[in-house]
């Protein structure tokens, strides 16, 4: 019987392109990030960071606390997860944070370094995901 060939049709795996797994492991990355900053939020909004008094905020400043507490996690899971929907809601994130420092400073500001690293994340995401998608499969 070894000596019958096997006609059975092979199921080929599709190997990872060279631009989408670059653009994978920025992706995880990414996440990895935004996770700790998620959760950096949390710890400020539950309490565990004395230096932080979230009480005594203002109300605006206290909405952004949470709503960026949500929205990157969220994020975080979505790129984590390679989601189209994890990117949308990541670059929502990352302008968002762009956008609050400029038009409501005395709500939320962050240092000039931290908007410059913002925009070059958001650069590098769209540069990446630009090439994943012209990547072409010849399989």
């Amino acid at each position: 019987m070894s000596d019958q060939l096997d006609l059975a049709p092979k199921r080929r795996i599709p190997r990872m392109r060279r631009w989408t797994l670059q653009l994978a492991f920025f992706m995880r990355g990414v996440a990895a990030a935004w996770f700790v900053k998620g959760i950096t939020w949390w710890m400020e909004i539950c309490g565990f960071d004395p230096a932080a008094s979230f009480e005594s905020k203002r109300a605006a400043t206290k909405a952004v606390a949470i709503g960026f507490g949500v929205l990157d996690l969220v994020a975080a899971v979505g790129l984590w997860l390679l989601s189209a929907w994890g990117g949308v809601m990541w670059l929502l994130a990352a302008t968002t944070e762009i956008v609050l420092t400029f038009a409501a400073p005395r709500v939320f500001a962050v240092s000039d370094l931290r908007i410059a690293t913002l925009i070059g994340l958001i650069i590098i995401y769209l540069f990446l995901s630009s090439l994943s998608a012209r990547e072409y499969d010849p399989d």
